[in-house]
């Protein structure tokens, strides 16, 4: 069968499941995250290790370059700046920096006083900005590891913190989202305070914010003054949101809701059997990964699904699409690595 033929019974006959893995990679733990960050896919595992794989654009073979420890819980995020690598767990009071030369540990960002939530690099600044169970924000220093400035005003968790131009975004536990004046170390100059429960996460795009929350709502707020644009009623807690350049993306149990940016909905991406625990992006498409072990890929634009994987023994917890490749991490201690049919597809159609 050629490429085409093959790629052709993907869209139209997606359960036949006729793709198998290039690649699985067995761990010794559960693995929770795979990101790819410039030429390196790093993982994390229940045995709260990093590990730091080099990737080779055409060929997508792995190869374990290093394992970091050091880490109190399962990374959660992390991200790269220059030659530094930063991540953090939920079980962390600190923010870890390592030296992605040689893979060391450069230092702690020691400050908080309690688990860190989120953290976002501000790259052109050299700052990061951290968020805490401690109620608090942090900035902090790239280069020298010194805390700039302690951000005060949530009464609760502080989930999120997002940083968009000269704007400071959070969210917390006490049901507010607050915003900042990055140029000023001041109070917030605004609080928003229509949701009823704790707010999970925020998105910041096209001069909106995007608010989620345990309340099942989703709010659309203008950056600029705080002033609410759009209320939607979901009717589940929506505890994570996702987007790409026209749309934002909600899980609901097992299916991923597709709404467009005014707040309409669009789809339901309905297939998977167990609830959705992970979704990437990739042009006009979404990868889903979920409880029922399966890993899918849909067309949001028309609302379809285009590919299912049967992918691993356990649920998947993570799933990362970069070009040619897609990797998953499940439950089952196992990475796989697959081909991106769909990159093959547009590169045959024209459409790259």
């Amino acid at each position: 069968m050629s490429r085409t033929s093959s790629i052709r019974t993907l869209y139209t006959r997606p359960e036949e499941d006729p793709q198998k893995p290039k690649k699985t990679f067995q761990l010794s733990s559960e693995v929770k995250r795979v990101k790819q960050l410039g030429s390196l896919l790093i993982s994390s595992s229940s045995d709260c290790k990093l590990r730091m794989w080099g990737t080779d654009k055409f060929s997508g073979t792995l190869k374990l370059e290093k394992t970091l420890r050091g880490h109190a819980g399962p990374p959660t995020k992390m991200d790269i700046e220059g030659a530094k690598l930063f991540s953090s767990s939920h079980k962390d009071t600190a923010l870890k920096t390592w030296d992605l030369q040689t893979y060391e540990l450069v230092s702690d960002f020691t400050g908080h006083s309690d688990f860190i939530t989120f953290f976002q690099v501000v790259q052109k600044d050299h700052v990061v900005y951290t968020s805490s169970f401690d109620r608090s924000i942090r900035a902090w220093d790239t280069k020298t590891g010194r805390c700039i400035h302690t951000f005060f005003g949530h009464t609760d968790v502080v989930t999120q913190v997002k940083v968009h131009k000269d704007f400071i975004v959070s969210c917390s536990g006490d049901r507010t989202i607050k915003i900042w004046d990055r140029r000023k170390f001041d109070k917030p100059f605004k609080t928003l305070s229509s949701h009823s429960q704790m707010v999970f996460g925020i998105h910041i795009k096209d001069k909106s914010i995007y608010s989620h929350s345990q309340d099942g709502t989703v709010k659309i707020w203008k950056l600029k003054n705080g002033d609410q644009k759009k209320n939607i009623e979901l009717g589940y807690p929506v505890t994570s949101l996702s987007m790409n350049k026209n749309s934002f993306f909600t899980q609901a149990k097992t299916s991923v809701e597709v709404w467009n940016l005014k707040g309409k909905k669009c789809f339901s991406l309905d297939g998977h059997t167990a609830p959705v625990l992970t979704t990437a992006r990739y042009k006009n498409y979404l990868v889903t990964g979920s409880i029922d072990r399966t890993i899918r890929i849909w067309d949001v634009k028309k609302g379809k699904q285009l590919i299912l994987l049967r992918a691993h023994e356990g649920s998947v917890n993570s799933v990362e699409i970069k070009d040619r490749w897609v990797y998953s991490g499940s439950e089952d201690g196992t990475i796989r690595q697959w081909e991106n049919v769909l990159y093959q597809d547009e590169e045959d159609h024209g459409w790259v």
